[in-house]
């Protein structure tokens, strides 16, 4: 069967000449990768670790936390940083009752969410400067009509 550096290859999508997309078997499944950023390692290790979080919510519904909390860690490890990852540790560690951990993943989670608003912030105002300043250049050009 055909195979690539990842794994053994079970669909490939061509469109005018080129791949849209390609499926292949990975452990947990097949992954297909449809995006130039899905093919990257950084995309790869997204989708792993979104793969974890999915085991980890099903142990969870399932009463299983400790197993629960190791596929959140593992996702953790995979793609750091991440705030619904936080938030699903917590809320594991508090359903094990260990406040402490817990509130110490709900405020490093907090935190992430005002890191995230603050980028978006500030996003959103260089996108509003921007604006104002092409508006002002095309309110000087059309004065000098």
């Amino acid at each position: 069967a055909p195979r690539d550096a990842i794994g053994e290859i079970a669909y490939v999508s061509l469109q005018n000449g080129g791949v849209t997309n390609y499926t292949y078997r990975k452990a947990q499944g097949f992954r297909t990768v449809s995006s130039q950023a899905d093919a990257t390692m950084a995309g790869r290790a997204a989708a792993q670790a979104d793969a974890l979080l999915q085991q980890g919510d099903q142990y969870a519904a399932a009463g299983r936390f400790d197993l629960a909390l190791d596929r959140y860690d593992r996702a953790d490890i995979i793609r750091p940083g991440h705030a619904d990852t936080n938030l699903r540790i917590a809320t594991t560690l508090d359903k094990q009752l260990r406040p402490i951990e817990a509130v110490l993943r709900y405020r490093l989670f907090i935190h992430q969410l005002e890191l995230e608003k603050i980028a978006a912030h500030g996003e959103a105002a260089a996108r509003m400067a921007e604006a104002i300043a092409l508006a002002q250049q095309h309110i000087v050009v059309l004065d000098r009509r």
